[in-house]
This record gives C-alpha cells, structure tokens and sequence, in this order.
C-alpha cells in the first residue's frame, strides 16, 4: 500500500469520527497514536522515524480542526437556543398583554 492510500485512510478515519460517530473532543487525541501503531506495523520496513513525526503532526493539524470546528458548532447551537428561549419568552409577553 502506497503512503498516498494511507493519508486518504487518515482523512476519511477522520471524517467518519467527526460527523458519522459525533466523537467527542476529549478522544480525538487518542486516535493519532493508534493510528501509528497499526500504519507502523503495515509498514514494516519501510516505516522511519521522520514518517512517524510528519503523520503526527498531521493528525495534530486534522485533531485541531475537527476541535474548533466542534466548538463552533456547539457555539452555533447555543445562540440557535438563546434565540428559541428569547422567541417563545417574547411570544408570551404579547399572548398575556
């Protein structure tokens, strides 16, 4: 298998945690290192040091967007309620008066 199919591999990992499994922050972080271990093992002696530090640094990069966009999200839900909550308190105020 070609470095090439394991980058591809490494997105969609990433994509299917993010938004098929609604993976929370916290274990993101996990998924990197594991990832390692099973890409070092199908590697065998191909695999080097340098590679283990660049498709770290990649799931660094991937692992924070996939946090930030979560934030933004969950940020995005909350203004969502607040205008809900401020619809339907207002909605009562006039049905009373």
């Amino acid at each position: 298998m070609q470095i090439g199919a394991y980058t591809y591999a490494l997105i969609s990992i990433s994509l299917l945690l993010n938004s098929a499994h609604g993976a929370l922050p916290m274990y993101l972080d996990l998924v990197g290192p594991q990832f390692i271990i099973s890409l070092r093992q199908c590697l065998a002696d191909e695999w080097y040091e340098a590679l283990e530090y660049h498709y770290l640094a990649l799931f660094d990069m991937i692992v924070y967007g996939m946090k930030t966009g979560w934030n933004l999200q969950r940020s995005d839900e909350q203004v969502k309620a607040a205008e809900q909550i401020r619809a339907s308190r207002s909605g009562r105020g006039k049905a009373k008066s």
